[in-house]
């Protein structure tokens, strides 16, 4: 103070002989006054080794030369801080004590700062935010620095597994909140303008816009098995295939309930479909998705319902002759030559209607089609013209069949079975 009273500080006077004053050195490892806290100096040791080593795991996203860039400024920082306080010692000591005798509350921040962290009669300031914080931190950038460049992605990285796995996550969450992705598909969809919907994941298979596929798949959405298989060869076939081994692409078998033609001709061309992708290279994607259990079951299934179809209609070809001269036998009786009976007939058959293949389903079509051509005067139509339809209706539904695409549908039915394993 100006009366010669000890001023704050006073204490902690660090002049040699004469008052020269400090070395830069003992600026930097001179204490604060208080005997050695061990179990202190061991948090501090810890709190620097965590420092370093979260330093170490982030400097893929730094770099190794930013590390050591950082590293050298804040240690150059503390030096010429502490260098400053030396040389400038006097004049530093003199706005102190003028600041001591005055309203700190009256002073700008930064008077109140000098304040606080200048020691007079020391000539340094205050270690603890500046020395220790900046030079540790400081300490922590070079040495991290240094790690990121002996190993890429830092020491620990390069030597633990896990903790790699760990450091590609938070890269990855750091880049999803730089770019503003969501792990939402659907938030992320519509940042990328894309519509969501089955149309959309369609456009994205044709286009080969892998992006967008696994875009759409991660929401649930479903491909038909078509699209995926032209979709195979195409960019987008990691996507496809990752899709069926989790299940999302069905196995476009047809339903178990088909029988007879229908069953032999969906089943025909699913096999023709397996036969394609078999040779196009698209095998591994028939295997996701169809190679299991039931997808096999129901074609055993389906396959025997044809076979059995085919078979029914061979033997039908060999009892034409009996099977006409029944018909024509069971009609006659039903539907003798009067005006009653042409009456009842001219009934029309739905796809639904079991019966539209029988034999009367035929003569009903028959008598429909003659009363349309009375009416405009190209035939006359009477009760005695009824036995020559019910000829007619018989020759028509009995006559021998041609086999042959059924034959096809059983040797491409027979020839796909083996694809699925």
């Amino acid at each position: 103070m100006a009366d010669g009273t000890p001023g704050r500080g006073a204490s902690h006077k660090a002049e040699g002989p004469q008052g020269a004053s400090p070395s830069l050195t003992q600026a930097i490892i001179e204490g604060s006054g208080h005997a050695t806290n061990w179990s202190e100096l061991i948090l501090k040791a810890i709190s620097l080794g965590t420092v370093i080593a979260g330093f170490d795991l982030l400097t893929p996203i730094g770099g190794d030369a930013a590390l050591r860039w950082a590293g050298t400024g804040l240690i150059a920082t503390v030096l010429a801080g502490l260098a400053f306080g030396a040389a400038r010692r006097a004049p530093l000591d003199a706005a102190w004590q003028a600041l001591e005798g005055r309203s700190l509350e009256s002073q700008s921040w930064g008077n109140r700062l000098f304040h606080r962290m200048w020691r007079p009669a020391q000539g340094k300031l205050l270690l603890k935010p500046f020395v220790r914080v900046g030079g540790a931190a400081g300490a922590a950038c070079l040495i991290a620095g240094w790690s990121a460049g002996q190993h890429e992605g830092g020491t620990l990285a390069g030597s633990f597994e896990g903790l790699a796995q760990g450091q590609q996550r938070i890269i990855a969450l750091l880049e999803d909140i730089r770019d503003g992705r969501s792990e939402d598909p659907r938030v992320e969809a519509a940042r990328l303008n894309l519509p969501w919907s089955d149309y959309a994941l369609n456009m994205a298979l044709a286009n080969g816009d892998e992006r967008a596929v696994r875009l759409y798949l991660k929401g649930g959405l479903r491909p038909e098995f078509s699209r995926a298989l032209r979709a195979f060869d195409g960019p987008a076939r990691g996507a496809v295939l990752d899709a069926a081994r989790r299940g999302q692409v069905a196995c476009p078998l047809p339903p178990t309930d088909r029988t007879g033609w229908l069953a032999a001709s969906e089943l025909s061309s699913f096999a023709r479909m397996l036969a394609e992708a078999d040779r196009s290279g698209a095998r591994p994607l028939v295997d996701a998705a169809c190679a299991h259990p039931e997808p096999r079951r129901r074609y055993d299934q389906l396959a025997a319902e044809a076979e059995g179809y085919l078979r029914a209609q061979e033997q039908r070809n060999a009892n034409s002759p009996q099977l006409r001269a029944e018909c024509r036998r069971d009609l006659t009786s039903r539907f003798p030559p009067t005006a009653a009976s042409l009456r009842s007939l001219g009934k029309t058959y739905s796809n639904a209607d079991p019966d539209r293949f029988s034999p009367q389903a035929r003569l009903d079509e028959l008598v429909n089609l003659t009363n349309m051509q009375a009416a405009v005067g190209m035939v006359r139509f009477g009760p005695a013209d009824l036995p020559a339809l019910i000829t007619r209706a018989c020759e028509d539904w009995g006559k021998p069949r041609d086999l042959r695409q059924e034959q096809e549908f059983l040797r491409l039915i027979r020839e796909g079975r083996p694809l699925l394993g």
